[in-house]
């Protein structure tokens, strides 16, 4: 199976680029435009079976630990009157927590009953349902929503994305 890795950025995919070195990865800069045209280009160069975003994000949820990681399986794009508000809908594919997310272009919107926010996911997962490619997004939580930069945990969930990241198999051929 031919996966393709898309990070929002480098910071995020350094680990896992240096401990993954065959791995099909993508840094597609942060937002919904950016990993959309990432996405799309990714799949025109390299043809996947399989694209999983990959990358940090905040929590609503307190009870999502910092430097957790977790499978998204809800996505919807935050901020949308509700007549709007579409809602993109994957079975999990790993044992990790399974979290419903808002995708947001500003930091700390409403909840709206989302466990986690983040800045890409609705776009990625419109794309790979349109393309129909298997898709995955795969988060650790660096902050609770609306905390101070200064106490995010960046480091240690970027640690721990790429640990799992790392350790998961899905009988790839790296790099074909």
């Amino acid at each position: 199976m031919r996966i393709a890795y898309i990070f929002p950025t480098v910071e995020e995919a350094k680990g896992f680029i240096l401990e993954n070195p065959k791995a099909l990865t993508f840094v597609s800069g942060v937002g919904m435009a950016a990993v959309a045209a990432t996405a799309v280009r990714a799949a025109k160069a390299k043809k996947p079976h399989l694209m999983i975003l990959c990358g940090v994000a905040g929590a609503y949820d307190h009870a999502l630990m910092k430097g957790e990681v977790v499978e998204v399986v809800e996505e919807r794009i935050g901020a949308l009157p509700e007549r709007f508000r579409e809602s993109y809908c994957l079975e999990p594919l790993t044992e990790l927590r399974s979290v419903v997310s808002n995708t947001v272009n500003r930091c700390g919107g409403e909840a709206s009953g989302a466990e986690i926010e983040q800045m890409e996911g609705a776009a990625f997962f419109a794309v790979c349902e349109a393309l129909d490619i298997e898709a995955a997004e795969i988060r650790a939580i660096s902050n609770y929503v609306g905390e101070p930069r200064e106490e995010w945990a960046f480091d240690e969930a970027v640690k721990n994305l790429t640990e799992i990241l790392s350790q998961m198999k899905f009988d790839e051929e790296n790099g074909e």
